[in-house]
């Protein structure tokens, strides 16, 4: 999305490729990715779902302009690829939560002229390998208000959890009230899982992590993932290691991270055999504080409260800013630090949270704490 000011007119493109002509000359089939206005408001107006490979994307252009008289607003598409307004004054604004962004222009009265919205990452699909008996979470790849709708599955909320039968794949789907945006998901039970893990250790070595695991059995295992995050939710593949294959004898892995995150970071293992199955084996945390001139610990200490202290090595002043677990800030204050320990409580509600804290040398770390 590209945004550009103006003083009094506002006007709003389709998701567009390679094309820099002007209206006129603007071909729906030829120069849009997507036909859709992406209002998000009927089965025809989906959302623009961007997806980060293959890299095959589009720019939505906003011209925004704030001021300006009432009345002569012309909308449709009769003047070009989407509505605009000449001299309705109002303002534009968007909204972001977790991998969705809403994009609103608001007149002055407070009636909503024009919406659209992208969703990143959707349209998902992921195939799991468990165990006879057990049980799976599975989670949208979207938020949005309302109710899910879920295939094969109770439930009408983000996550569900299932328990497949035996010895066999369930196919699951879950998707809006519109059939915009579909997930899809596999669950293949057996008596056994491909592998067997024995150990998993994630450890700060100078300025690097190593990962190391070990396996005790394998069965038709392709490869291993290292997966790594800042939050302990959003992880991005940092690295692959093939697997054993098939294997009855111990077998030993290691991958080293060179460039780790500062602060508190989350490290997953995950396998995928060779009909591309899924099953995540774990989840370690390891803080990264080298070369930052402060240290941070985040408590919980009962009844919604949070104890937060920092050990800064002279004075300073800090940004703090605590986010839930979707991605809101609940919470920015400025804190004045003198050199040693420093303590500040917060009242939240019960659940997960970031903390992230920034000194005046923009140096950040960030922690994950739940509050009890």
């Amino acid at each position: 999305m590209i945004i550009c000011g103006h003083t009094h007119v506002y006007e709003r493109g389709y998701l567009i490729k390679n094309y820099t002509g002007n209206w006129g000359s603007f071909n729906l089939p030829t120069h849009a990715v997507s036909s859709s206005s992406a209002t998000y408001t009927s089965n025809t107006t989906c959302p623009y779902v961007y997806n980060t490979s293959p890299a095959n994307h589009g720019t939505v252009y906003v011209v925004e302009g704030s001021t300006g008289a009432g009345g002569g607003t012309k909308t449709g598409f009769n003047s070009g690829p989407m509505p605009f307004s000449v001299n309705d004054g109002g303002v534009f604004y968007f909204e972001v939560e977790d991998n969705r962004l809403d994009a609103k222009m608001l007149r002055r009265d407070g009636s909503v002229f024009d919406r659209f919205t992208i969703i990143k990452d959707a349209n998902k699909t992921t195939n799991y390998n468990i165990v006879n008996g057990a049980s799976q979470s599975l989670t949208a790849s979207w938020p949005k208000t309302g109710n899910y709708s879920w295939t094969n599955a109770a439930g009408s909320g983000r996550t569900v959890s299932v328990t497949p039968p035996n010895n066999s794949t369930t196919n699951y789907e879950v998707t809006d009230e519109y059939g915009c945006v579909t997930d899809q998901y596999s669950i293949t039970t057996t008596g056994t899982l491909p592998v067997s893990l024995v150990s998993y250790d994630v450890r700060l070595n100078n300025s690097k992590v190593d990962v190391t695991w070990s396996t005790a059995t394998e069965t038709n295992n392709k490869y291993f993932t290292i997966e790594r995050s800042a939050n302990g939710t959003d992880f991005v593949a940092i690295g692959t290691v093939n697997g054993a294959g098939t294997s009855s004898s111990v077998n030993n892995y290691s991958f080293v991270d060179i460039n780790p995150l500062t602060g508190v970071s989350y490290y997953r293992l995950t396998q995928t055999d060779i009909d591309d199955h899924k099953q995540y084996l774990q989840v370690k945390q390891i803080v990264n504080n080298k070369g930052k001139d402060f240290d941070v610990r985040a408590i919980s200490v009962g009844n919604g409260m949070l104890s937060l202290q920092i050990n800064s090595s002279d004075q300073s002043v800090y940004q703090l800013r605590i986010f839930d677990m979707s991605g809101r800030e609940r919470k920015n204050e400025i804190i004045n630090c003198t050199a040693g320990m420093c303590q500040k409580e917060f009242l939240l509600e019960a659940g997960i949270f970031v903390c992230e804290i920034i000194n005046s040398r923009g140096q950040k770390l960030s922690q994950k704490v739940l509050v009890k």
